[in-house]
């Protein structure tokens, strides 16, 4: 009687492991097209090989589109909404040595980025998303690396998915700018976005680590050839004037002690005044006119410090009011 039951007993424990690994799999099936918004933005950089200009940051590396440096420029904007400095870290030593025509590479800084990290922010299932492009997750380990190679998974288990008609709608908005994407500025919007960014989402005991990443970003230009830009993109006058200035102080100084003895690769425009209103999507995106503005600025800069004449402008036409 008693071995009776230890059969019956294993004989559902098959059957429950076979009906889950059937479950598994047909999930598996079910979420193999979908393709995430990252995917959206990263995946063609597989098959860039002509980028001569990579750009590698939040939404506000973002919002300078495919805006040029020289006039013959192929840009990539590698950029995802909320993309910290170790994914554009880990993006970089991948890609530098497979981008064998790449000249120039823009990595948004801001000053509340050397103190986040997306996945100590509980923003960890992008992780997953990042892994096909990175090689590496933030918490890496075995189990953490099969979840990453999961469809499910990296879709952050949603089952609305299964329901988005198509693989490409399942994608969303543009990822690039997960915030201007359909919202009108108000002050207190504005104000509540400079405090996320700068008090809510900022933390001193993350300075040492990104700190090293952007050492490390340095070396891979070196070893590459590259020039690399560490850029701090202009604010709109709400934003600057809600930002703690404890935040704004500790990142700037952070970021210049990271970058010694080369600190004078960080070109900060943050409170550049030529920036004015009409050169803003939003209190912390540029337009399509700011971002060709400060890419021709950037791009003098960069030629005064090498000693060549600074190139023509590009003759953007600021769009009639």
């Amino acid at each position: 009687m008693e071995v009776r039951r230890v059969h019956h007993f294993l004989a559902e424990l098959i059957l429950a492991a076979l009906t889950l690994g059937l479950f598994g799999a047909a999930i598996e099936k079910a979420y193999s097209g979908h393709s995430t918004p990252i995917d959206g933005v990263l995946g063609p950089l597989q098959e860039a090989g002509d980028t001569t200009l990579l750009i590698l940051g939040n939404s506000h590396a973002g919002a300078l589109g495919r805006e040029t440096l020289r006039s013959d420029d192929r840009v990539f904007n590698a950029s995802v909404g909320g993309q910290d400095i170790f994914r554009s870290y880990l993006l970089a030593r991948k890609y530098l040595p497979r981008l064998p025509r790449l000249r120039e590479v823009i990595m948004a800084v801001d000053y509340d980025a050397i103190g986040y990290n997306l996945s100590v922010f509980n923003q960890d299932w992008q992780d997953r998303q990042y892994f096909p492009y990175t090689g590496q997750l933030y918490h890496d380990g075995r189990a953490q690396r099969v979840l990453a190679r999961s469809a499910f998974f990296r879709a952050n288990r949603d089952l609305g998915v299964l329901f988005a008609g198509s693989p490409s709608s399942a994608a969303g908005p543009n990822p690039m700018l997960p915030v201007a994407n359909g919202r009108a500025s108000t002050p207190e919007g504005c104000r509540k976005r400079a405090r996320e960014h700068s008090e809510v989402k900022f933390r001193e005991g993350l300075i040492e680590e990104n700190s090293g990443y952007l050492r490390e970003v340095v070396r891979l230009g070196e070893r590459h050839g590259v020039s690399i830009h560490f850029l701090n993109t202009p604010k709109s006058g709400c934003y600057r004037e809600a930002y703690s200035p404890l935040t704004r102080s500790k990142g700037r100084a952070a970021i210049l002690e990271a970058l010694a003895p080369q600190a004078g690769r960080f070109q900060d425009y943050f409170e550049d005044t030529r920036f004015s209103g009409e050169d803003f999507l939003d209190e912390d995106h540029l337009n399509a006119w700011g971002a060709r503005k400060l890419m021709e600025d950037l791009a003098r800069k960069s030629m005064d410090a090498s000693g060549a004449p600074a190139p023509a402008g590009h003759g953007l036409v600021r769009p009639a009011k």
